[in-house]
Order: structure tokens, then sequence, then C-alpha cells
């Protein structure tokens, strides 16, 4: 049995042909899943042909012994079908084609930008992009005036006390600390700095559960730019992710053909050109295949640590994402209802509603239970706003916590006993399954910073060498959250039965559980979720943690005991990187329901940490070299961190090289290279001068960092300095990172970016 993950797959596990799957509750890679009755609005209507241009569907032939795929993250092959805003799957090409309406052409060679999408249709009619960019910065400003407090887009201003915009709810001193609410720059999705790469290709056969047909197909991207800043090229990705959505028809074999389409050959250098035309010709190519929705999910708002400290909230900095589906509605690209996301204040204000829900969850208990369940569109919200840190407890992201308590719930189970429940265990576990399904529920369990798949860092934009130049220092290690990967094995029974024309076993485990490999019980490893003692969970769906491991609730709700804690080893087994503090969180005021507010957590910032406790006797503050010590929440490392500066030997990596299994390394911990991007834009070459080095956690894809942690990648620039480059080629070859908090690292803030330029 393994701790958490499957085995690395050649030089990475996403590096190859071999498929990654991308994981949620009620799945979608960016975190909005789209209500069924939705997407078939359109239905009746004639649909455009959205076969990537050139390429019609084919019978191209795969041999049936190759390995089954499911997603592509290999920067070869996305550089190939992404190479240019004139390739077939570039966004500007499937933008263009959602309705049979491409947009201008851009000069050629040029990436696709913000600008070049927000272009008229010959016809002069607005582009779709402009729908969406025009609804998210409505949702911004909804969102700046319900939080009613201090807030700035532009960081630079955020350390000027002179340019407040508001003096609602904030000390105007906070300012000159930059502690202010930063705000996402909605320019950026117009602007031409802005590039949207192509981040993965995936097929979601086990959608058919939810949409029938043979699932979707799924084509990711992300934000990113390339900006002028000082006479040096500014790059980074940003934290917001962009999904379009192709509904896979039925072929008439119980999607037995389809299936055995989404195979790959070993890939390597010499086929690279091959087996992309081949996909493109083959399973990318699918014809009938008719657009379903785009989906978006953004941070917009971020509170750093140092506020929280100052606010009295205590958390090791918060942000606020934004998810939105939409579908075509009168020609037009319009926002659409959420899959299984309810919208709490609609419900919670109208007796009918709230009557609807609960004999709605009483009819279907049995969908619920094995998590394929579909809540009718009249309930459904069309924005979820999701909340981290410690975002997997905290009652913002558990709508139907939100509407019904504990007692109710047990009445809905006693109505309609559910015989041999494979998920469902109690009350408790009803609810669990149900918030989990949400967007907001799905997006704060097991994902990294709110997303599911971030992808490889790889060259985008004009001047690909000096993006890369420019992003050491500011790049992750996975593509992918520890969700997804504990999904893969699963994923890949689901095609492999389809493939072989036998019923795909529908149980969808929790999203925080590690794979199930054998009958027996799964088993978690170190920092992993797992199910705390009660009766939450069925038999059926629970685990336990690796052997001299304990399940704490490290951090907890108030009024809501948690069903997960965290797989913790023992005082005497202390190292690197493991968490030093627990946490019990508080609910900020209740919001007026009478009131329209854009979503009935939107004002959740004011949550705060009610009380803070130690778990282990260690020295708090600075760093030594001699012990270990507990760092604290303050600096923004949720729940502490443990560490201590590294040594001479240490610095050199060596030891990491010759011993494989090495959990713990000498990396990057902050110092002032961080804070001087803290007051500005992140500048590669002023971090790679002035960072800290201290022993941390290392991660691959084996190691998943736990909650708002994420595995960074060992920065090039270290083989400059005490690292040989020799030593440092072997761990990036190996697929060797280290945890650090989230926001540490900057393509996964909103803020510390340059201003994008305004067309």
């Amino acid at each position: 049995m393994r701790a958490t993950y499957p085995p690395a797959l050649g030089r990475a596990p996403w590096a190859g042909p071999l498929a990654l799957l991308l994981a949620c509750g009620t799945p979608s890679e960016v975190g909005t899943p789209g209500a069924p009755a939705k997407a078939e609005s359109d239905a009746s209507a004639p649909q455009a042909d959205t076969t990537p241009p050139g390429h019609a569907a084919s019978d191209v032939e795969i041999d049936p012994a190759a390995t089954p795929m499911h997603l592509v993250t290999d920067p070869r092959l996305l550089a190939r079908w992404d190479a240019d805003a004139s390739a077939p799957l570039s966004l500007h090409t499937i933008i263009g084609r959602i309705d049979g309406k491409p947009l201008p052409a851009p000069p050629a060679g040029d990436p696709t930008t913000g600008a070049s999408l927000d272009a008229a249709h010959a016809d002069g009619e607005p582009s779709h992009w402009r729908s969406i960019a025009d609804t998210l910065a409505a949702d911004l400003a909804r969102v700046v005036e319900e939080l009613a407090i201090d807030w700035e887009d532009d960081i630079t201003r955020t350390y000027d006390r002179t340019a407040a915009k508001t003096e609602q709810g904030g000390d105007l001193d906070h300012r000159g600390n930059g502690n202010v609410a930063r705000v996402l720059r909605a320019a950026w999705l117009r602007s031409p700095d802005a590039r949207f790469p192509l981040a993965a290709v995936v097929y979601r056969p086990d959608r058919r559960d939810f949409i029938g047909g043979c699932g979707e197909l799924r084509l990711v991207y992300r934000l990113a730019y390339e900006h002028p800043q000082d006479g040096k090229l500014a790059a980074s990705r940003l934290p917001l992710t962009i999904n379009v959505v192709f509904a896979v028809p039925d072929d008439g074999e119980g999607c037995r053909v389809v299936a055995q389409r989404w195979r790959a050959e070993p890939l390597h250098d010499g086929n690279v050109a091959q087996i992309a035309d081949a996909w493109l010709a083959g399973p990318l190519a699918p014809g009938a295949a008719r657009f379903r929705q785009l989906e978006i999910n953004a941070q917009l708002v971020r509170f750093p640590s140092d506020l929280e400290r100052v606010d009295g909230r205590g958390f090791a900095g918060q942000a606020m994402y934004a998810m939105r589906v939409f579908a075509l509605d009168g020609g037009r690209l319009r926002p659409a209802p959420l899959e299984n996301t309810p919208d709490v204040l609609a419900i919670r204000r109208d007796p009918d509603k709230r009557a609807a829900l609960t004999t709605y969850l009483r009819e279907h208990l049995r969908e619920i239970d094995e998590g394929t369940f579909v809540l009718p569109r009249e309930l459904l919200a069309d924005v979820a706003l999701s909340w981290s840190t410690h975002g997997s407890v905290r009652l913002a992201n558990r709508p139907f916590s939100a509407i019904l308590a504990e007692p109710e719930a047990r009445e809905i189970l006693a109505a309609a006993p559910l015989p041999a429940p494979r998920f469902v265990g109690d009350a408790r576990g009803l609810l669990e399954r149900l918030d989990a399904s949400s967007c907001m529920g799905c997006h704060q369990h097991g994902s990294t910073a709110g997303f599911h798949m971030l992808g490889v860092d790889r060259p985008f934009g004009r001047d690909a060498d000096a993006v890369m130049a420019a992003t050491d220092g500011n790049r992750v290690q996975l593509p992918f959250s520890p969700h997804v990967a504990a999904e893969l094995p699963r994923r890949t029974a689901y095609l492999a039965a389809l493939a072989a024309g036998t019923a795909p076993e529908r149980l969808r485990p929790h999203p925080g559980a590690p794979p199930r490999d054998t009958d027996d019980a799964p088993v978690a490893g170190k920092g992993a979720p797992c199910p705390l003692p009660g009766d939450a969970l069925a038999p059926a769906s629970r685990w336990r943690c690796a052997d001299g491991l304990a399940c704490e609730a490290l951090a907890n709700h108030a009024t809501r005991p948690a069903v997960l804690g965290m797989c913790v080893p023992s005082v005497e087994a202390l190292q690197a990187g493991d968490p030093c503090l627990a946490a019990t969180i508080e609910d900020g005021p209740a919001l007026d329901d009478a009131r329209a507010w854009l979503s009935f957590n939107v004002r959740s910032f004011t949550d705060r940490i009610a009380q803070q406790r130690p778990r282990h006797q260690l020295r708090d503050g600075g760093m030594g070299t001699a012990a270990l010590r507990c760092r604290p929440m303050k600096i923004g490392v949720p729940l502490g961190r443990v560490s201590r500066n590294c040594r001479d030997d240490e610095r050199t990596l060596a030891a990491v090289v010759d011993d494989p299994h090495a959990s713990e390394l000498c990396a990057i911990v902050g110092g002032r290279g961080f804070e001087a991007m803290a007051t500005g834009v992140f500048d590669q070459a002023t971090f790679a001068r002035s960072v800290v080095r201290g022993r941390l956690d290392r991660c691959d894809a084996q190691r998943p960092c736990r909650e708002d942690y994420i595995c960074q990648a060992l920065p090039g620039f270290l083989a400059h300095g005490d690292v040989a480059p020799e030593a440092l080629a072997t761990l990036h070859a190996r697929g060797l990172g280290f945890c650090t908090p989230t926001y540490f690292v900057y393509q996964l803030r909103l803020d510390g970016h340059p201003n994008p330029t305004v067309p």
C-alpha cells in the first residue's frame, strides 16, 4: 500500500504522455462545476462545430496497448497546440469558435492576449470574452462595496498613506505598512500584457454520471503576463484559470469506442510533432462535440498576514476566490447556475425553496451517498466565493451547513433510511458529502491555493527565454493539487472500465481521501487529511494514517467540529516543516439575509482565530541552527512551521542527492529578498540576492504538502551559490521541491505584480 500517491512516471509524473487526471468533488478543473440544466439551455439551437480548426474527426488508429491518457500537461505537446494565437488550441482560437465567429487574426507569431480576446468580431459584435471580463469587473465592484474596508488594487499605493480610497472599517495608519486588502486588477483581462497559455487538456469520462453522453473534454488555461518593467521583463503567471468545456457525445456503445481512443504511446523528443498531430486528428477532434460552458476561478482579494495580525483576526493571510460558469444564452455567454452549489441566501429567505431542498435530499439520498446527485436548477447559485486559509474547516466554504443544522440533516436521514450506505455514516456525514460537492467545498478540500490544476511552468509569450529567466524562484514543482493526484487510480479505473465495455465504479471518495489501491482501507501520509473518530463517514469511505502518524484536529471550528484532521508525527519524530500550532476558528458576524449580497459568505474575512495553542514545547520566533523552532502564524505560515537555519554542510544539498528518501532539505524561507518584493513587483535578481535559507520539508509527487502549503520548485539561482549545478540538476530530474506557504509564491497571489498596460 502507498501512503498518498502513485509512483513517479519517469522524469516526473506529469512530464510524459501518461495522463494525470484533474479532480474535484463534483468536479471541475478550475473549480466551477456548471449546472447541467443550464448547459442544455441552448441544446435545441443549432450548434457551432467546435472541432479545432483544420482537423476533422477521424478514426486515427492508436495502439490499444498504449497507455490510457486522461490529461496532458507535457509542455512539449502544449506548446505545439498553443504555439501562438492562431494555433488550434489557443484560447483566441477556441473563444472565436464558440459559435462559429472567429476573432480578428492577430499578427503571425503573436500570443493570445487580453486585448486580442476583447476585440470585436468582424460583424462588429463584441466578443464573448467581453461578457466574461464585464462580469468579473462587476463582481469585483460588488465585492469591494460589500467588504466595506480600505482596499487597493495597486500594491505600490498600499504603502502610501495619502492614497486611501475609503475610510470605511479601517485604520488608515495601516496603509503605510501595506496593510490593506489587495484586490485583483480587472484590467488584466483586457490588457495587451496578458497571456493565456494552455495549462492542460483533459478528458473527463466520469462527468457522464452528471451530464450523460461520454463526459467532457476540457481545455484549461492560466492567466499570465509579460510586462516591461524598469528596463527588464517582468513575467509571471497569476491566480486565475479558465476552463473551456465541451460535451462529448454518446458513441452508441456505452462510450467504449471513445474511451479506447484516449491512449498515448510513449512520448520522446523525436515524436512530439507526430503525436501532437495525431491527437488533433483523433481524440482532440471530437467532431460532434459541442461547446458546453466556460468556467473561471479567480483570486479576487488577498489579505496579508500582517493585516490579519493588526486587525486581530489572526490568520496567516486570507484570500477570497470567485467561481463563475458561462453558457450560451440567446447567442451570448452569460452567467449560468453552478452545479450542486445552493443559493444560500435565496433558500434561507424562501420557505418554499427550503422545503424543495429538503424534499430533494430525502428523495435522492442514494445519489448523494454515491456522490452523483445533481441539485435542481432553481436552487442553485450563479456565483461561488471560497475562502482560505484553513478553508477545509471554515463554514464560509460549507453552503449546505449554512442552510441545514445537524438536527435537520438527522431528520432527513431518518425519514428515508439509507440501506448499506457507502459514504454517509450519519447526519454530519450527510452534510460533509453535500458541502464537499459544492464549488467552494471542493476547492477548499485538498486543493492548492483554491485551485486543482495550476499547470507546469513553461515558456510563454513573445520572449520565452526571458520569461523563464524572470520566473526563476517563482515556479511550482507540481502542476496539480493533492486531491488531483489522489484521484488518479479511480479515474484510470473508470476509463479502463469504459474501454473494456464494463460498468465503472461510480462512488466518489471524499475529496480528502488518499487513493484506494487495494481492498484494504487506504493509507494517508504525513500532512494529509484523515477521518477523526466518529461515525460521520461510512466504513467504506474511511481511511487511516500511515504507521507512526496520528490523526489530530489541528484546525477546527468553534461550533461545527471538523470531520477530518491531519496526519501528524509524534513529538519524538518532529521534523522541519511540521505544524507546531493548533487553531480554533470562529465565524464573523452574521449577514442580514434580507440584503441582496453577492454571496452568503462575502464578508467571511471577518472570521478569526479564536484560540491558538502550541503543539510542542518549541521556542517561538526566530531561526536558530542548534534546534528546531516554531515559526509563528503572524509571519504568514498557517499552523506554524517547524524550522531552523541550515548548517554549512546542508547548504550544498549533497546529502539530499545521496539520499533519495531524505525528508528535509535546505530550502528558501524568506529574508530581505522576499520582503523587498512585498512592497512592489517580483524581481528575480533582487530575490535571488537576498533570500534566506532554512530547513524545510521536501515534496514531490509522492509526498504532498499539507493544507495551505505548496510544493515550490528549487530555484535555479541556487546553482550560483552553495549548490553544485550537477546536484541541482539531479534534484530537478527527480521532481523534488520544498513545501512553502501558498502565498509565499508570487504566481499564487494577485499582488506583487506590475500594473497591466491598459489598451
